[in-house]
């Protein structure tokens, strides 16, 4: 393996240069909420559009995909496994 030299010696490698922080990443954005219209754009009040992710979630973690449950998707699911 060659080892890439600059003015100051042993070149490091890109994930031990501070500088770069965004390899294989998609750019970032700002989060952005939509309104009905202006006047509620303007207002205090949230987004009627708004949904917030944040609560209790129910996972299965499988080590393969044929481990995966046939009715998982269901409304009625309710998240209980046998392990």
């Amino acid at each position: 393996m060659k080892t890439e030299m600059n003015d100051l010696g042993l070149k490091p490698k890109y994930w031990e240069d501070p500088r770069i922080f965004d390899v294989n990443r998609r750019p970032m954005t700002a989060t952005a909420v939509r309104y009905q219209d202006r006047v509620d754009a303007l207002s205090d009040k949230a987004s009627s559009q708004y949904l917030s992710l944040n609560g209790s979630w129910k996972f299965n973690w499988l080590s393969s995909e044929p481990e995966q449950m046939d009715e998982f998707f269901r409304q009625d699911f309710d998240g209980h496994f046998a392990i």
